[in-house]
């Protein structure tokens, strides 16, 4: 498996050799050096190198559990914070699409929420990202769009995985589902009941990342794939849905129910430290 750097300019001849070495070896059975490779590669984010491994999820991987807590008002910065936070919600709006909006309608409605949290010491974050939300509707159905990214300490912000999911096909597809990515039925949608809590839980994109002291890491969640994307100067290729379905009032209710999860990589020596021997 290999997980690289977002990097799409055409033509990728890097894809294009490392895919004729790879069929070369497996098809003609050449000896080209290919069977020698770690079975993993990934690119680390702000270690700006690839790291090897034998499995997925790393072997002595601990697990990283992040609640969602508010900060007051919804439009505000919301926390990420180690134990849940009791009782509480934050809203926020759905609009379709090009939909056509009252003067000042983003004035008195936010179409997101956002939390972050203050990093403190390096780690590196690779494997699973998995997000889990205690929801509510006033609809029978809308769209959840999840993101987290990285704020460096000069407030550089780059992307790091994005999800998504429909609130009425929720439910969890545990025969396809791995020890890394959740699979959802989407064959038999199940309608919201107004202004009751549902679980959802859905897989993000994995990207490895190494986050540093001075660094926040962010987490924005709204209805919209426009809302949340990144420009092309970070080399994600990413695409308008039409989503969601019509207007609705979205919540997001805090508890030990409402977190994102990701696997912590084990320790390793500082990537600073480590080029000084080179």
């Amino acid at each position: 498996m290999i997980i690289g750097p977002p990097a799409y300019d055409l033509p990728a001849y890097h894809w294009q050799l490392e895919a004729l070495a790879f069929f070369d070896h497996l098809i003609y059975g050449a000896d080209n050096g290919y069977a020698s490779q770690a079975r993993v590669r990934y690119w680390v984010e702000g270690a700006d190198a690839y790291r090897s491994a034998s499995s997925w999820p790393l072997p002595g991987s601990k697990s990283l559990r992040l609640h969602l807590a508010s900060n007051g008002a919804d439009a505000a910065m919301h926390r990420l914070t180690a134990d849940p936070q009791q009782n509480g919600l934050n809203r926020w709006a759905a609009v379709p699409l090009g939909a056509i909006l009252c003067a000042g309608f983003d004035e008195v409605a936010n179409q997101c929420l956002s939390y972050e949290m203050a990093v403190e010491k390096e780690m590196e974050l690779t494997g699973a990202v998995t997000l889990c939300l205690s929801f509510s509707s006033n609809e029978i159905d809308s769209h959840v769009v999840a993101r987290t990214g990285l704020v460096s300490a000069n407030d550089a912000y780059c992307i790091l995985s994005m999800g998504a999911i429909r609130p009425a096909c929720r439910r969890i597809d545990t025969a396809r589902s791995t020890t890394t990515e959740i699979a959802i039925d989407i064959d038999a949608p199940e309608p919201l009941v107004p202004g009751v809590p549902v679980t959802l839980r859905f897989s993000l994109t994995p990207h490895p990342v190494v986050l540093k002291p001075g660094d926040r890491l962010r987490l924005d969640i709204a209805s919209r794939t426009d809302l949340l994307r990144s420009d092309v100067s970070h080399g994600h290729a990413q695409f308008d849905m039409q989503v969601p379905p019509y207007f609705a009032r979205n919540t997001l209710h805090y508890g030990p129910g409402s977190f994102i999860e990701f696997d912590v990589a084990p320790p390793f020596l500082s990537w600073r430290e480590a080029n000084q021997h080179h």
